[in-house]
Parts: C-alpha cells; sequence; structure tokens
C-alpha cells in the first residue's frame, strides 16, 4: 500500500497489524493525521466494526502560530489532504485536546500519538485521551528516537516513571509501543 508519509514502513506494518487487534466496540484515534499516509494503514487494519478517527488542527494550534504559509497547505478542506485520507475513517478537524473533550465515541483501543513533539504537549494529549482508553489499549508514539524526538523520548519516559504508561516495545528506528499502566 505505497503512500506518502513520514512513517518508517515498519512502525507502518506495526499499526496496520495492531488495529487488526482493536475489538468490536473499540475505536482507533490517531492524533496528528497531517496527510493521512499512516490513517491508511490503521483503516486497512481496522474491522468494519471498529471506527477510525484521525484527528489534525490542520492550521490551528500553537504549531502553526506565525506560520501562516502552514494554514493554507495543510487545512483539511485541502483535496490533497482528502485524497489521501484513507475511506472509512471520519476526520476532526480540532486540536488534539479540545477533540480528547468533545469526544463521545467508543473506548479506544488503539491510540495513536503523532501531534506536536514538545514535551508539554505529548503529556497533554496522553492526558486528554487517557480517560477514553479501554482497559486493554495499546498506546502507540511516533519519533521516539533520533534528534527530532528528544522531546517525545522524554515525556513517554516520563509517564512510565509516574506509572500511567507499561513500556511494551519499540519498533524500528521511533516507534514506542505502550499500555495504560
Amino acid at each position: 500500500m505505497p503512500v506518502e508519509t513520514l512513517t518508517e514502513p515498519e512502525a507502518l506494518e506495526w499499526l496496520e497489524v495492531a488495529a487488526s487487534c482493536v475489538p468490536e466496540g473499540q475505536a482507533i484515534v490517531e492524533l496528528g493525521t497531517y496527510r493521512g499516509g499512516s490513517l491508511k494503514y490503521l483503516v486497512a487494519g481496522a474491522s468494519d466494526s471498529v471506527q477510525v478517527f484521525g484527528v489534525d488542527a490542520w492550521g490551528q494550534g500553537d504549531i502553526y502560530r506565525g506560520r501562516p504559509h502552514m494554514l493554507d497547505r495543510y487545512r483539511l478542506t485541502d483535496k490533497r489532504v482528502a485524497a489521501r485520507v484513507a475511506k472509512g475513517a471520519t476526520l476532526i478537524h480540532n486540536t488534539t485536546i479540545q477533540a480528547a473533550a468533545e469526544y463521545d465515541g467508543p473506548p479506544v483501543g488503539c491510540l495513536y500519538i503523532d501531534a506536536e513533539h514538545r514535551f508539554d504537549s505529548v503529556l497533554a494529549d496522553y492526558t486528554a485521551w487517557a480517560p477514553h482508553l479501554a482497559e486493554d489499549a495499546v498506546v502507540a508514539f511516533d519519533d521516539y528516537g533520533g534528534d527530532k524526538g528528544k522531546q517525545v523520548i522524554q515525556a513517554v519516559d516520563h509517564l512510565i516513571a509516574e506509572g500511567r504508561l507499561v513500556w511494551v516495545e519499540k519498533i524500528g528506528e521511533r516507534l514506542a509501543i505502550t499500555r495504560p499502566a
């Protein structure tokens, strides 16, 4: 399933398999959908009875402040974005925190966090979505590795040290797999 994405192939394969393990009555949520590349793998793996949601600010939020060119380039209404987003996913055009506050879907069996890669943002994303997680949920974090991921690593390690997450494994060079403690 070739598609333009920044996510490494091993991570995409893992996301597809993880999506296939989410049971009926639960949902899959991706935070930071960007152009929908990894969302396509989540949808491909999900059964027809599992809802898949892609959340992205597409121009809203702190990450875009002072960068007006981003507002036009990644808007939800952009045909390039819409064309790349997987059929079968519900797109939520909002900040990740506001989307969590308004979420009224089924328990989340797979949460993929790939939004803002700052320490406070990663902590806030997990904290906002944790109440929606199913008991047996899996939580994956992109960019847990390399220079770009320093703050992601710090945030995930902090959540583990606090006892909020349990380490499972690392896939490829930068996908951290955890579970709620």
